[in-house]
């Protein structure tokens, strides 16, 4: 492939990505990640000097159709893609084998240019395995489907979760219905939460045998979302109500806790994918409902008074907590709204009829106040008091 003939995605529907590129650890940015998905969807138009295996792998691809295929702002997208190119060439990625028994640091892509409409991605020759013409350990991604997730986790999680999807699929007795689990600490690393090229943490990391992921969180001197509950109502509840309403797979999750106090240290997610698509005749199993414990409640109503404020008390939090069915996302909905509404006398009323009536913000002026009763439960509000100091 010539200069001249950069690619232009256009009809490409799916394209493969190896799951070690995907199992990486790294922190990186949507656009970043959908461009580097456009790239790999036409990997047969790279260019590549077949004789010479320790030469680059070129992409190029006209900056207009990329434009056009992100839906991008004409104006400020030479900015963006200036962005992009730093942050693709500045970044060494953290990867460990398949066993995880070993870990070790190297550049994807040596440089990154736009000219004369054409943006060129220089890809590391040390990876051509893993980027040109991938024989095994691969996952086939949707590209239409990826480019619509709007959150960089959503984007991160799904091709996480795909790729172990993939490889659990030699066992028949399965289906398509997949439990996979992942430590938290590893999940951070994993979706860039916790930047894995930092020195410190590389310290902790490279060449290690049986790398120790919860050390390697702990000495990052960037911590975000670092308790559980901002974890989880940040990311993970986000990420997850995006994949289940815009893609083939649908998730649900359950924690394990561990040593003093019961912090969170495992996730294992449950993962149904609708095969249908590749597999004529291929039904979707129905997923199981997920049962929260009376403890993983108490968890979530502590969430909940956190973002209500100091105005409401933990009686409140428990009222609202129960009219949502304990789903934050729509507790937060709910109170954005109230934030927007004028004159209401009883919030905690007007916030449930706001759940359960689906108010949204462009309503919340036209909706009068609420008079509410609602069954009492027993809770040991001692311990949520307790756990509201915590947090």
């Amino acid at each position: 492939m010539s200069e001249n003939e950069p690619f232009v995605p256009t009809e490409i529907s799916e394209y493969s990505k190896s799951n070690f590129l995907i199992g990486a650890k790294y922190k990186s940015s949507l656009l970043e990640n959908k461009i580097l998905a456009i790239s790999l969807a036409h990997s047969d138009s790279f260019d590549v000097d077949e004789r010479n295996t320790d030469s680059p792998i070129y992409s190029r691809i006209s900056v207009s159709e990329l434009r056009k295929t992100l839906g991008a702002n004409k104006g400020s997208f030479y900015q963006q893609l200036n962005q992009v190119a730093s942050q693709m060439t500045g970044k060494s990625i953290g990867m460990s084998t398949e066993d995880s028994k070993a870990f070790d640091y190297i550049a994807v892509v040596t440089r990154a240019r736009c000219e004369n409409g054409i943006f060129t991605i220089e890809y590391n020759h040390a990876l051509r395995k893993y980027i040109y013409q991938i024989k095994k350990n691969y996952s086939r991604l949707n590209l239409n489907l990826m480019l619509r997730f709007k959150n960089n986790y959503s984007f991160r999680l799904y091709e996480l979760l795909h790729s172990k999807c993939y490889r659990m699929k030699d066992d028949p007795s399965a289906g398509n219905f997949y439990n996979i689990r992942f430590s938290l600490a590893e999940l951070k690393l994993e979706l860039g939460i916790v930047n894995a090229e930092l020195d410190s943490v590389k310290r902790v990391l490279r060449n290690q045998k049986n790398p120790d992921y919860d050390r390697a969180v702990e000495v990052s001197p960037e911590q975000m979302f670092e308790s559980w509950s901002d974890f989880r109502r940040k990311v993970l509840e986000k990420a997850v109500k995006e994949i289940n309403d815009s893609s083939d797979m649908h998730i649900e999750y359950e924690t394990i806790k561990k040593g003093k106090g019961g912090k969170v240290c495992l996730i294992d997610f449950k993962v149904v994918m609708d095969e249908k698509t590749e597999t004529s005749g291929q039904n979707v199993e129905p997923i199981i409902p997920q049962v929260l414990s009376e403890d993983e409640k108490l968890d979530i109503i502590v969430d909940i008074k956190a973002l209500l404020g100091r105005d409401f008390t933990a009686k409140d939090a428990r009222k609202i907590a129960d009219a949502a069915e304990y789903d934050y996302l729509k507790v937060e909905e709910a109170v954005d709204a109230y934030r927007k509404s004028r004159g209401v006398q009883n919030p905690v009323g007007w916030i449930i009829a706001a759940i359960r009536e689906g108010y949204s913000i462009s309503e919340a002026g036209d909706v009068k106040d609420p008079f509410l009763n609602f069954e009492e439960r027993d809770y040991d509000f001692e311990d949520l008091e307790a756990r509201f100091a915590k947090n």
